[in-house]
């Protein structure tokens, strides 16, 4: 079975979300779970995805005890749009947990690194990818890297995809991106892929300094990250997103009303779902932008990571600010 888009998840992780509130730092508190589940930033695109009404295949490395788990939450949350390809190790799938305290109306995030996986783990994941791929494919490769995988590893699963012909997005860690792009004696800088997203933060890491708050200045900012990628995304949390181009750019938002509750757990991976939606429809970059804001604010809106509805996003996306940038020659 071929696929238009693939989602690759090398760590993925069981989400816990626990409600407590008046949370304090070295004192008894009681809590109240909300929800527990499989997810990952890929799995979670995969959902996203599957609302939208595009088919992918989800892979990836999970624990062995876990994947039953992960098949019947993929089957059961997609309604049959997403095919699980993940492939099962002997490490125990890490545990991610989220303190929601309504009190301050705060997050609090705590996340494990996850177990060492083995070479034989990670050539099973390179050989599954080569696998799903086809020359039309996007393959796109998101979160952090488990221990036991390098960023020489990362760089052959690329380059095996690219290989089959497939269209890569990197949604990293912002070291791991830095490292990745960065051009060594002993490894030529990567270049030709499709898109790069990474947070304000994130983008700080690749390229060593502090983002600038002006959407012009920050598409300028960003600029040199297109010598690497077709298309440069930057998520900007509240205040939006920029779409850049070897050519041109585009700041966009969308502005909520602030007495709506705020879930922010999935957003940039709701954003890449829009992305990627668009792509695959063969939208201009400014499509591309507002409907991965409409598809973030929708996740906003909703408790759990791409637990809103196709509904919401049709509401939402007329409502996208996008602005045409000018960049500096």
């Amino acid at each position: 079975m071929t696929h238009a888009i693939i989602t690759v998840t090398l760590n993925t992780a069981i989400d816990r979300v626990v409600e407590v509130p008046h949370l304090a730092l070295g004192s008894h508190v009681v809590g109240r779970r909300l929800r527990r589940y499989p997810a990952g930033k890929g799995i979670n695109v995969s959902r996203a995805l599957a609302t939208l009404g595009q088919t992918s295949a989800a892979t990836g490395l999970v624990g062995r005890d876990e994947l039953g788990l992960y098949r019947q939450f993929l089957a059961d949350s997609t309604d049959g749009r997403c095919t699980c390809e993940l492939i099962a190790t002997g490490a125990q799938t890490r545990e991610n947990i989220t303190l929601l305290d309504p009190a301050s109306t705060t997050e609090t995030h705590i996340r494990e690194r996850g177990d060492e996986v083995t070479p034989a783990d990670i050539q099973r994941i390179t050989t599954r990818i080569s696998e799903l791929v086809t020359p039309s494919a996007i393959v796109t490769i998101c979160g952090s890297l488990p221990p036991g995988f390098d960023l020489a590893d990362l760089r052959k699963l690329i380059q095996a995809a690219q290989t089959r012909g497939a269209r890569i997005a990197l949604d990293l860690d912002g070291r791991v991106l830095r490292d990745l792009l960065a051009c060594r004696s002993d490894a030529p800088p990567l270049t030709s892929l499709w898109l790069i997203k990474p947070n304000l933060s994130e983008l700080a890491e690749v390229i060593d300094a502090t983002p600038p708050d002006d959407p012009a200045a920050l598409a300028a900012f960003a600029a040199p990250l297109c010598e690497h990628a077709d298309t440069v995304v930057v998520t900007c949390g509240p205040r939006g997103a920029i779409l850049i181009t070897a050519d041109h750019a585009w700041y966009g938002n969308i502005l909520l009303a602030p007495d709506r509750a705020q879930h922010t757990v999935g957003c940039g991976d709701c954003m890449l779902a829009g992305l990627l939606h668009a792509a695959a429809r063969n939208l201009d970059p400014p499509a591309h932008l507002r409907r991965g804001l409409a598809v973030a604010a929708a996740n906003l809106r909703n408790p759990g990571a791409a637990t809103f509805s196709a509904a919401d996003v049709s509401v939402l996306e007329p409502q996208a600010h996008i602005e045409r940038l000018a960049l500096p020659n």
